[in-house]
């Protein structure tokens, strides 16, 4: 994977806000108890393959293309140059300081806008959706991975259709492990 040179940016020109939440163990582990005392809760893991790559950054930002990328001068030239180009990035980029940020702003965006998820007011890494016909689910969100907990399969498909829709997912339709914390 390509990494962008992050620590070549200044606050306030390209890049501000660096700080991405992640859901509190006791959140997950409150989901986790749920779903241990009725056997009908689903839980899956969902996990956004390069998550920062599919996030939208919020300054301009750029980087000289990587070595081996170099172009000619000229269309008939005796020899390549070895001007590098610069790059403006379209999408966050690994190893800039507002990656994790900007992924956050637009996983949330999406799921508050699209999916009517509320975020826990003191775990904001921490989703909810609750509707009296489709039922309900809850989202534990550390980076790019999800852990999911729902009323049913239904839910958990309905929700997952709009989300993978959006972005590249991984989904494992269970919770073996999640953050380092092995599961049963």
């Amino acid at each position: 994977r390509w990494c962008a040179k992050g620590y070549t940016q200044v606050k306030g020109v390209d890049y501000n806000e660096t700080y991405s939440p992640t859901s509190a163990p006791a959140s997950f582990k409150i989901n986790q108890a749920r779903a241990a005392q009725d056997i009908n809760i689903v839980q899956e893991t969902w996990d956004a393959v390069g998550a920062f790559y599919q996030a939208n950054p919020k300054y301009k930002q750029y980087m000289y293309q990587p070595d081996g990328h170099y172009i000619d001068t000229l269309p008939n030239a005796s020899k390549p140059s070895t001007k590098k180009l610069v790059w403006e990035l379209k999408k966050s980029m690994p190893g800039t300081k507002d990656a994790g940020f900007c992924w956050n702003k637009d996983w949330t965006e999406f799921l508050v806008r699209k999916l009517d998820m509320v975020p826990n007011p003191v775990d904001t890494a921490t989703f909810h959706y609750q509707d009296k016909k489709r039922g309900w689910l809850s989202m534990n969100t550390h980076v790019d991975d999800a852990a999911i907990t729902a009323s049913s399969q239904a839910i958990a498909d309905w929700a997952y259709a709009l989300v993978s829709a959006r972005f590249v997912m991984k989904r494992v339709p269970r919770v073996d492990i999640y953050i380092g914390i092995h599961c049963q």
